[in-house]
């Protein structure tokens, strides 16, 4: 295995008589790779993590260097539909529902305080005329985000387990991350709601509770970021907007956010914002990413936001995205893995 030059990397390893290996580096970048003399010219077929093969080029072959031109795309990502351009998803008649994953199985404590973030989102919303919906199963989940009727699918889904991912019995870890990329990909919009990202993997038992465990950042590596790890007890800082910020929130939100304080432990890396919304010091405490799609992605980057700064923050990134025209995905400069 070897680093290459901070463009990417690659592992080999010969198996029952056949090679086999990973890559990862930047979509639509070329990564130089020691290939076998036994390879030919032929496409190498890449594995991505949702198990679809996807063809990489050989830019050179047995020359100096063997370079090989990675896909444009880590994933199924498609292109946005042209007329959200100029146009808003109201205005197309898409879904005004919002799912909020608050599952039951758990401890009491944790069910409450869940519906205790619905109560303030639905607050929050009234006379908007979205529609708060809550989901208290995983598998209810998947079903919703892979409709493919934007007119039916949720215009958006919060998962109020902070660190956790729900996957439902039965389903492993992959397909449900998968599930989640795919609905952002598409036009979703994933909210979470503090901590680092589906660090922990809550497993639906076959009596509906769930099993605990730390996976680590694999599942935002996933989804194109990771986080920073500052120190748990880091004070909260005092919030404060961008340009952006400003014009997505409103004069009135905005007031009121940039007399707030929050923790700002978990601001994402090793990706690119598409927006850069909220502040926290130097470091960013809410923007929106894109997931190598044409939705959005958003986290509050600390540990145990302050609900009433969080149903604040949530409410005003939905209406914008609801009300407005999109922006265009900005490329992609996420690392990604593919086997072969």
């Amino acid at each position: 295995s070897a680093e290459t030059g901070g463009k990417g990397g690659f592992a080999l390893y010969e198996r029952d008589g056949k090679l086999h290996g990973a890559v990862y580096g930047v979509a639509g970048t070329e990564i130089p790779v020691c290939a076998s003399e036994n390879w030919t010219n032929a496409p190498l077929k890449l594995i991505g993590h949702d198990g679809k093969a996807v063809e990489a080029a050989w830019k050179t072959r047995m020359g100096e260097t063997d370079l090989l031109s990675l896909p444009r795309m880590a994933g199924g990502q498609s292109a946005m539909p042209s007329e959200l351009e100029n146009q808003s998803p109201k205005s197309l008649g898409w879904s005004n529902k919002i799912a909020v994953l608050c599952v039951d199985g758990v401890s009491e404590e944790e069910e409450q305080g869940g519906l205790a973030l619905i109560a303030a989102l639905e607050k929050q919303f009234a006379g908007t005329g979205m529609e708060i919906i809550r989901v208290k199963k995983p598998q209810e989940l998947l079903a919703l985000i892979a409709e493919t009727d934007r007119t039916k699918r949720p215009f958006a889904f919060v998962n109020c387990g902070g660190e956790s991912i729900f996957v439902p019995h039965g389903v492993s870890m992959n397909e449900t991350i998968g599930a989640i990329k795919r609905y952002i990909e598409t036009g979703g919009i994933v909210w979470a709601t503090g901590g680092y990202p589906f660090f922990i993997q809550r497993q639906q038992q076959a009596d509906g509770t769930y099993k605990s465990q730390s996976v680590g950042g694999g599942n935002a590596a996933v989804l194109g970021f990771s986080c920073a790890t500052t120190p748990v007890e880091d004070p909260p800082r005092p919030l404060s907007l961008t340009e952006d910020g400003r014009k997505w929130f409103g004069e009135e939100r905005s007031k009121r956010l940039e007399t707030t304080r929050a923790g700002v432990q978990r601001s994402f890396v090793t990706t690119a914002y598409q927006e850069k919304l909220i502040m926290g010091g130097s470091d960013c405490f809410v923007g929106g990413i894109r997931c190598d799609g044409w939705g959005y992605f958003f986290s509050a980057g600390g540990f145990i936001p302050p609900q009433a700064v969080l149903s604040e923050i949530i409410t005003g990134t939905v209406l914008h995205l609801y009300h407005s025209p999109w922006s265009l995905p900005r490329e992609s400069t996420s690392r990604r893995c593919w086997k072969f």
